[in-house]
């Protein structure tokens, strides 16, 4: 049984950027076939929404590791369709983190 929720966002321009609002890395577990479980790695173009029992997130999945992502984030919002763009609702106890792909600690 799957509990995580996705939805299609709707008709959005193929031209970048969506916004100018910072972007997000959310990593979490999908139960896979025979209940194994599979770590996925999630761009969330704007802020993810944090509920009570879920967190609402909308952007793309990227099958590349979570180092490449924080390295290369700029060129994978561009080089990304907006036809892969979805709605998410993880449930809280899926998410292994949530980072921020601009802020850079010194």
């Amino acid at each position: 049984m799957n509990d995580i929720t996705i939805n299609p966002t709707g008709i959005i321009s193929n031209v970048l950027p969506i916004s100018n609002k910072p972007s997000y890395l959310v990593v979490f577990e999908e139960r896979g076939a025979k209940s194994s479980i599979v770590i996925k790695n999630f761009i969330a173009i704007d802020r993810p929404d944090t509920e009570t029992a879920y967190v609402k997130v909308k952007g793309f999945y990227v099958d590349c590791t979570e180092e490449h992502v924080i390295n290369n984030y700029n060129e994978l919002l561009t080089t990304t369709s907006r036809d892969v763009i979805v709605e998410m609702m993880i449930p809280w106890v899926r998410v292994h983190k949530i980072r921020s792909l601009v802020f850079k600690a010194k």
